[in-house]
């Protein structure tokens, strides 16, 4: 639960909430307009919306571990090119490196081995690994210091060195089932039945197909949808317009 929280605070800290002082400064040294510069974060949430099934089917296939590994190699390697972007081309491609490697790295494949995990205090897990992202959010401004004092692109580079040394590291604390590991899911009992061992869990668990004919699919998936959609608009609009106005 701590690694989780920890991949988040990262993202979080070094792009998802900081990426509008980003756009800041990428206007002024490029002259790019604000829908050219959100137009890559949008392109990148269409992205990671796509990605999602192909995500999860990754990471029920290897394991959360391995994915997060992999995205986190994509995260910092991302970083350390965002720092020599010169074109909008660049920035375009690179940003979409960054995002994959955010999304693969990230929030829905944590989620799934908190999942696998927890089952009576799962909301108290997720709960709990969110705190990371919401740190992350509160030390961006020691990121808009850093921003200032040795600029974007050297900022971005040491960012993904950062990723690199510390993320890596952080995620091969993330284990995928319990019982790989001779543990139960939270909530499980074992009891002895005779010569056999029985495991009783209180845990429902649906196919793909079956979660989606429930209508608390679509209602949190539209939930989901409409919060992104308000969170994203200001995470990429609001330091710049602050900016402009104060």
């Amino acid at each position: 639960m701590g690694a989780a929280g920890g991949v988040q605070f990262l993202a979080a800290f070094l792009w998802m909430q900081s990426y509008g002082a980003y756009v800041v400064l990428l206007q002024e040294e490029f002259g790019w307009s604000k829908t050219l510069v959100a137009g890559a974060f949008a392109l990148t949430r269409i992205e990671t919306g796509i990605l999602g099934p192909i995500q999860g089917w990754l990471v029920d296939r290897y394991g959360p571990r391995s994915i997060l590994t992999i995205g986190t190699v994509l995260f910092g390697i991302g970083f350390m090119m965002f720092s020599r972007v010169d074109s909008l081309l660049d920035f375009y491609l690179v940003f979409f490196l960054i995002a994959l490697g955010s999304s693969l790295g990230g929030f829905a494949t944590v989620m799934v081995a908190l999942v696998n995990w927890f089952n009576r205090h799962r909301a108290k897990a997720v709960a709990l690994s969110q705190m990371g992202y919401s740190f992350g959010g509160f030390c961006v401004p020691l990121l808009i210091i850093c921003l200032e004092a040795v600029g974007w692109r050297t900022t971005a580079f040491y960012s993904g060195i950062l990723v690199l040394l510390v993320g890596i590291p952080m995620v091969q604390l993330v284990r995928h089932k319990p019982r790989d590991y001779g543990d139960l899911i939270d909530g499980e009992e074992v009891r002895d039945v005779g010569a056999s061992v029985v495991v009783n869990s209180s845990r429902q668990d649906f196919t793909a197909r079956g979660a989606m004919r429930t209508p608390a699919f679509w209602l949190i998936s539209t939930g989901h949808a409409c919060a992104l959609l308000t969170v994203s608009a200001v995470l990429v609009h609001l330091i710049p317009q602050l900016t402009e106005q104060l």
